[in-house]
């Protein structure tokens, strides 16, 4: 929502108290929403790229106490499985 509300947000800090300050010259500026098209997109690939990174970070941890890639994989297969289903869940919510 910050990212559609950019505008906003700036003409708020410009004026925080409603006071009649306009401290950055932007205070009676018109509210405009920023690429509101695009941010399912960015969502998305925020959801993907959290995915890769937890995926790495299970992986050197399984690693590391089994020592062993098969069974590394067998371990965080459940947390995978897991983190997949939200991840799709979240691909679902973000662009419907």
């Amino acid at each position: 929502m910050l990212m559609i509300s950019w505008s906003f947000v700036l003409s708020t800090l410009s004026d925080p108290f409603n006071w009649g300050w306009d401290l950055f010259g932007t205070a009676g500026a018109p509210w405009w929403q920023v690429l509101p098209e695009g941010i399912p997109w960015v969502q998305t690939l925020c959801a993907l790229v959290g995915f890769a990174l937890a995926l790495r970070t299970s992986s050197r941890v399984w690693r590391a106490a089994t020592g062993e890639m098969s069974r590394a994989l067998f371990g965080m297969l459940p947390s995978a499985t897991l983190l997949f289903a939200l991840t799709l869940g979240l691909i679902w919510f973000f662009t419907n």
